[in-house]
């Protein structure tokens, strides 16, 4: 599994380097103290909190055995593993002085044992540096793929470190952006703040703060303030009301703790509405120096919820709290609004007071609420589930949770209940902050871990060992509890109903779309998905048939009757029969239901049950249609709608199969598309607010796409590559070019001849269907031939041409008034356009015999009818056509390119068949393009990442041999930050990038153009 900083709590420096076998190196002064010291949690540093550990090992014997400690250890999914690499060390840690060398050894230092452990550490996902003397290491990278690794050259002043500056910057950012919760523990129990935990799930909230977004924003800046600052006696710190108590006082111990030198010491927490004379007197009375927190409530709620306090005003209680505490640090906890400004008014008159605001997941911010939510539940996963699991392995065998459950913990939550969980806006005050979201993870992971005893729960670990999906009766009713009491009850109907529309919009494969394509178990994945939609529409049921005033103010009323109509259709016998595999299925009835295409994908699972098992389809289509399918013609029509269907299917399911597979760059806003496509947002994406991300989406596709083709085209022949004098032109105009035109001319160019001797059709299945289809339209076309020379011997006309042109001419002899129903009959009746006229030559086509509906009823055969005839062949071709003839991408990066300068707008408002055409090209050319992709890593010798990209319809007709002249003019790769690689390539749009290697990228919505740093 690859690194995860989502469920780290600590650090381990894994640092190899020969030099610690000379004393110098280990002394009080050297690297190796300064970085234990540097790492410790005693220092006053940021990381002193992270739980850093340093790890130094002298040859590959020693790295080797710590890496396989670490990978076999329970400490792989709980601490943060950096490695630091010097290139030339030994293969077996030398003998003391005075013993025999062991003449099997090899003690000499070499490059090769360096590379060998960077290797290892690639292989596992382990970020690492380099930092080595050798002048000549970075050349050896190369042949191995790890030129891109940052590397560092060794320092050495005097006696002082050995390591750049720059480096030690770089490894402690490592430690900080990749540990995702603070294990406080020790201090909560220092600070004995465990005593009022009731429970293992609250024991276990307190224990851990999330160190990420605003929450990571509090702890440094408390960490990094002066002594002065975190020794004030008098603090304010804001937080919203829903804040819980156990998490004001783990923000408090981190504001305070290091301030307090003599253990052991502990926080005092109190409520205004409930403070008494005699509750504050006890406290005095203790003289330890304790921290007091007193939380007020502003003075409105204080009056409303005033319980035992004996103080009419909260004003009154902060006076005396500070003439009562003078020693004492004393935390003020404030609302954050005006209802606390008479107590800040009381504030202002002491001196030294510090104030701050305590960390929160603003409401309405969506994005930050799911963060907090997945890393929650990832971690409480790993460290509940996922150790309980480990510790029931059985028979030498070990268990650990399955990566697709801790990259998506959400598969183990129950809909309604994720739903309400990732609700931003009108989030219930008991599941607010971080430690109540823990605490409520942790109680309902319990419910299912009592396998031992539990025999229903038995086979519960190999699931979850296995990637396998979870009974739906078993996934977590996290916060039910919530859900259900006071307040929130009442909107109990509207997360059951949203889930269910959510579960429609985004599992009709695999639930919420993220069980990777060919997981081994997605067939099950995808049956899952259907049984809990199945779920959601029980539920959902009651309140969409009658919806009340709440359902509807929140979904339109169509949005209703189709969500009720899926309902009906997932909850009808013959579907129930149907997946329990038990007896025949009574279809009677059923055909009367209709999926609402229009809105909701339709489940995967359920379209192949039909299909396979009950013979029938799920069309996309009115009540009246199911008649046209007894005729030959109308089930052909059909057969074509499924045709096309599948091709765009197969297409998509592709593209985001090879999403990780391509460069960043191409990837974003590739996904960006596919979603919108995906999801039936290309109406509501393409608006006047939301457009210019739709076409940005496909501006930074295309300007990438257009360069790697432009490569391809120029290097390369049918033949193979071409000349030097060839290629060095080819990239000096790409240097030089300010727009796509010459790169698109030397496209269109080539495309003909280059392209089908480079990449041919691969899936022979979808070819041979394609084949099919021409071939049944060659007998019209014959038989249209035949017509065509006949009449030409006995008229001297083109016969088709005169067809087209009489009705061209006929349907707008009305002038310009609109074409009505009347006109087309007039054209098709009236004698004068003798469209009803017979064919006064018609060939001999008996060899069409049984083929052809008109091959001895020549007095049937109508001038009509073979336009007609026309017509239907040309509209089977384009269908068996369109994937060959679109396949190389070019129409789509043409297409893009003419309409941004036909309109000269940075998101030109396109109409829909102009949009709808610009995407059709592009799900059409998308493989070809990814094709060439392919072709030019492979000819700049990046293998890897060539090879790594799956074929589709097409796969290249031959591996390219490595062409040095590729890779030195045309092609840079570098990792990207977030995984996977950049390409970059000469030139782009724009004066200030001519001669430099950059890439267009997309990130939010907007392209930026990013350069090499070379």
């Amino acid at each position: 599994m690859p690194m995860d900083k989502q469920i780290y709590t600590g650090g381990n420096l894994l640092w190899l380097d020969d030099n610690f076998l000379d004393a110098d190196y280990r002394g009080e002064d050297s690297d190796l103290k300064v970085w234990q010291r540097s790492l410790s949690t005693t220092d006053h540093r940021i990381n002193r909190l992270l739980n850093l550990a340093i790890f130094p090992v002298t040859c590959l014997e020693e790295f080797n055995e710590a890496l396989d400690d670490y990978l076999n250890g329970p400490e792989r999914y709980s601490r943060f593993l950096f490695g630091v690499i010097d290139l030339r060390v030994p293969e077996h840690r030398p003998p003391v002085e005075g013993a025999t060398p062991d003449p099997d050894c090899d003690y000499e230092p070499r490059i090769r044992n360096g590379v060998a452990a960077a290797e290892r550490l690639a292989k596992h996902g382990i970020p690492f540096i380099f930092l080595s003397s050798a002048s000549e290491g970075q050349k050896s990278l190369i042949s191995v793929g790890l030129q891109g690794r940052p590397y560092f050259q060794k320092e050495r002043r005097g006696r002082g470190s050995i390591m750049p500056q720059d480096a030690a910057r770089y490894i402690l950012q490592e430690f900080r952006a990749n540990i995702g919760w603070l294990d406080l523990s020790r201090i909560a129990e220092r600070m004995n703040l465990m005593r009022t935990a009731k429970s293992d799930a609250e024991r276990f909230s307190i224990s851990y703060f999330p160190f990420f977004g605003a929450h990571r924003d509090f702890v440094e800046r408390w960490e990094l303030r002066s002594e002065y600052v975190r020794s004030c006696n008098r603090i304010a710190l804001r937080s919203p009301r829903s804040h819980s108590r156990n998490f004001i006082l783990q923000c408090v111990c981190l504001a305070v703790e290091r301030s307090h030198r003599n253990a052991p010491r502990h926080i005092e927490y109190l409520e205004s509405v409930e403070a008494t004379p005699a509750i504050l007197e006890e406290f005095r009375s203790r003289r330890d120096n304790s921290v007091l927190v007193v939380r007020f409530c502003g003075e409105d709620e204080f009056s409303k919820k005033r319980t035992s306090s004996q103080y009419d005003h909260e004003e009154v209680l902060m006076s005396r709290v500070i003439e009562m505490f003078p020693r004492n640090k004393v935390v003020f906890v404030l609302p954050p609004d005006d209802s606390s400004d008479m107590l800040l008014s009381r504030l202002g008159m002491v001196p030294g007071v510090f104030y701050d605001d305590l960390p929160e997941t603003r409401l309405q911010d969506a994005s930050a609420r799911e963060e907090l939510l997945k890393r929650a539940s990832r971690f409480v996963l790993h460290n509940l589930v996922g150790r309980a699991i480990e510790k029931s392995s059985a028979g030498g065998v070990r268990m650990q949770i399955d990566s697709v459950f801790l990259e998506n913990p959400e598969l183990l939550i129950d809909p309604i209940n994720w739903d309400f969980l990732l609700e931003a806006d009108r989030v219930a005050e008991k599941i607010s902050d971080p430690n109540e979201i823990l605490t409520e993870l942790f109680e309902s992971a319990l419910t299912i871990m009592d396998w031992a005893e539990d025999e229903a729960l038995a086979e519960l670990p190999a699931r979850l060992a296995d990637g396998r999906p979870v009974p739906p009766e078993r996934l977590f009713k996290t916060a039910r509890s919530v859900l259900e009491e006071g307040g929130q009850k009442e909107h109990l109907p509207l997360w059951t109903v949203r889930a269910f529309h959510n579960w429609l919009v985004k599992s009709w494969n695999t639930p919420y779309g993220c069980v990777p394509e060919g997981h081994k178990h997605e067939a099950d994945w995808a049956e899952h998905s259907l049984v809990i939609a199945r779920h959601l529409a029980t539920e959902a049921k009651p309140y969409i048939s009658k919806p009340d005033r709440r359902i509807l103010d929140r979904f339109p009323e169509e949005v209703i009757e189709n969500l009720n109509r899926a309902a009906e259709l997932l909850l009808d016998p013959p579907i129930e029969t149907l997946l329990a595999r038990e007896g025949n299925v009574d279809w009677e009835g059923f055909e009367r239901h209709r999926w609402p295409h229009s809105v909701f994908p339709v489940s995967t699972h359920l379209n192949d049950r039909l299909h396979i098992d009950g013979g029938r389809y799920f069309f996309p289509h009115a009540n009246e249609l199911d008649a046209a399918t007894v005729l030959f013609d109308g089930r052909m029509a059909l057969n074509r709608l499924e045709l096309r269907a599948r091709f765009y299917r197969q297409r998509m399911d592709w593209a985001k199969r090879v999403l990780t597979q391509l460069p960043a760059a191409w990837a974003r806003p590739l996904s960006h598309l596919l979603s919108s496509i995906e999801e039936r947002k290309l109406a509501v994406e393409w608006n006047e607010t939301r457009r210019n991300r739709m076409w940005n989406a496909m501006m930074a596709f295309q300007r990438n796409a257009v360069r790697i083709s432009y490569i391809m085209y120029s290097v390369a022949n049918a033949e193979g590559y071409r000349s030097k004098k060839d290629i060095d032109r080819a990239a000096s105009k790409m240097r030089s070019a300010q727009s796509p035109k010459p790169f698109l001319e030397k496209i269109r160019g080539n495309r003909a001849v280059t392209f089908p001797a480079l990449i041919v059709p691969n899936e022979v299945q979808f070819w041979n269907e394609q084949v099919e289809v021409v071939n049944g339209a060659m007998d019209q076309i014959r038989l249209i031939g035949r017509v065509q020379q006949a009449t030409a011997e006995a008229e001297g006309t083109d016969f088709i041409s005169n067809l087209f042109m009489s009705l061209h001419d006929g349907l707008l002899s009305s002038g310009d008034t609109p074409l009505k129903a009347a006109d087309l009959i007039r054209f098709m009746y009236q004698p004068e356009f003798g469209m009803q006229d017979t064919l006064k030559a018609f060939p001999d086509v008996s060899d069409f015999a049984g083929r052809n509906a008109y091959d001895k009823l020549t007095s049937f055969a109508f001038q009509s009818d073979m336009l007609l005839a026309a017509a239907a062949t040309g509209a089977s071709l384009n269908q068996a056509l369109r994937p060959i003839l679109y396949a190389d991408g070019y129409h789509f990066l043409s297409m893009l390119y003419d309409r941004r300068n036909m309109d000269k707008a940075t998101a030109p408002d396109l109409i829909p068949a102009a949009r709808n055409q610009l995407l059709e090209f592009f799900l059409y050319g998308l493989e070809g393009l990814a094709q060439q992709l392919k072709f030019v890593l492979y000819a700049a010798g990046h293998e890897a990442q060539a090879s790594a990209i799956d074929d589709g319809l097409f796969r290249l007709a031959r591996i390219p041999e490595a062409n040095p002249e590729v890779l030195k003019q045309f092609l840079l790769l570098e990792e990207a930050e977030e995984g996977g690689y950049m390409v970059y390539t000469p030139g782009h749009e724009g004066q200030d990038t001519v001669k430099r290697f950059v890439y267009a990228d997309y990130v939010d919505g907007v392209i930026h153009t990013r350069k090499h740093k070379s």
